[in-house]
């Protein structure tokens, strides 16, 4: 079946508006009733509390994210600031004003159907890059207003390491998110997990270079199908250390699309944290000064050489195309077009090109289409 992807932001996913406003509300909250991007297959996930939900009372969207400190969540930008529309143009989107943190409520439950049994975190600061251009910055930081409990897992921003030192990081991902199961918005405001997604291409990686295109920066990289609207700032959890117990979080994800017919969520874009250490750095330290505890140990890793990630877009540095990925591109909204590969492709380079081969095949338009 040919493939038509709608270009939109994975992460937004429209709730009832929540009544009251504190740290533990009781008030119930509407069903989910427009979706724009859950994890798709996945299994319920009551056991990993370091990955959170995030509500934002003013706008009533739902993203997801990730406890990277006592009272510090890692998440995408776009859930956090003001966007045009949802049909990514890399070359001319860039983020508008950012939102009152107060009005972001983050939980570690599991479950968010109802609020009388979750409780919430306030946002109290935020911390977003510089550079204003959606594409390749699409990454904040929410500093709570009080600490989780010890007994809640935090997770480790993966920054010691470039995402291209395979011999580190595994080439798949675990994805957990608060999202819906499909296009249509099902199932959403529940925890759940899919392990073992392929990342399908890495700008700058040997075997795994993403092909040449204005619409993937450098600071991004590309997974198969997995997550759906909704899961927006959800972390993709180096699926090695996932299993150790010991999650690094290797980007936030920012883009997907989804097929011709809207019933199924394809491929997936993430903002790498390797190209924002001193992002995550300073808020870290910056939090830890106003939880009053100490700093996590990754927030003194040394810094590794990122120059490469200068430019902004993988057309202008050199060595970003690998040999497997030679043609193609992605699609005119950003959007990752495919990620579901046929079954008799069991080769991840054959994947790497379907995503960029599918788009430009058919010259797929873009759609402004709400999940």
């Amino acid at each position: 079946m040919r493939t038509r992807v709608y270009g939109a932001l994975v992460a937004t996913l429209v709730v009832g508006l929540l009544a009251g406003c504190h740290t533990s509300p009781t008030t119930d909250m509407d069903p989910a009733a427009e979706s724009e991007q859950a994890i798709q297959g996945g299994d319920i996930d009551t056991h990993d509390a370091f990955a959170v939900g995030i509500l934002d009372r003013q706008t009533s969207v739902l993203c997801s994210g990730a406890l990277i400190a006592p009272n510090l969540v890692l998440t995408a930008r776009h859930c956090v600031s003001e966007i045009s529309h949802e049909a990514v143009r890399c070359a001319t989107d860039t983020f508008g004003k950012d939102r009152d943190p107060g009005s972001l409520w983050i939980t570690v439950d599991a479950r968010l159907q109802n609020t009388a049994t979750s409780s919430f975190y306030r946002g109290k600061k935020l911390f977003v890059p510089t550079d204003a251009k959606l594409c390749g910055n699409d990454i904040a930081v929410i500093e709570l207003d009080a600490s989780v409990p010890d007994t809640v897992p935090l997770v480790t921003p993966a920054i010691a390491r470039p995402l291209t030192d395979s011999a580190y990081y595994a080439r798949s991902i675990a994805a957990i998110g608060y999202g819906s199961t499909s296009p249509a918005g099902m199932g959403a405001g529940t925890r759940r997990i899919r392990e073992n997604i392929a990342i399908a291409c890495i700008p700058g990686d040997a075997k795994l270079g993403c092909p040449r295109d204005d619409q993937l920066r450098a600071s991004e990289f590309v997974t198969a199908d997995g997550t759906c609207q909704g899961d927006s700032g959800s972390s993709a959890y180096d699926q090695r250390s996932y299993d150790a117990r010991v999650p690094l979080t290797l980007g936030v994800l920012s883009r997907g699309g989804s097929d011709r017919d809207a019933d199924r969520c394809i491929g997936a874009v993430y903002t790498r944290v390797d190209a924002f250490r001193d992002l995550l750095v300073g808020a870290a330290l910056e939090a830890a000064r106003d939880g009053k505890y100490t700093p996590p140990s990754w927030t003194s890793t040394p810094p590794f050489d990122a120059s490469w990630f200068d430019g902004g877009d993988i057309n202008g540095a050199s060595g970003f195309v690998g040999t497997n990925a030679s043609s193609g591109s992605l699609d005119d909204s950003g959007c990752a077009a495919g990620g579901r590969a046929p079954r008799a492709w069991d080769d991840l380079a054959a994947l790497a090109g379907m995503i960029a081969l599918v788009v430009t095949a058919g010259k797929l338009r873009s759609s402004r289409r709400r999940r």
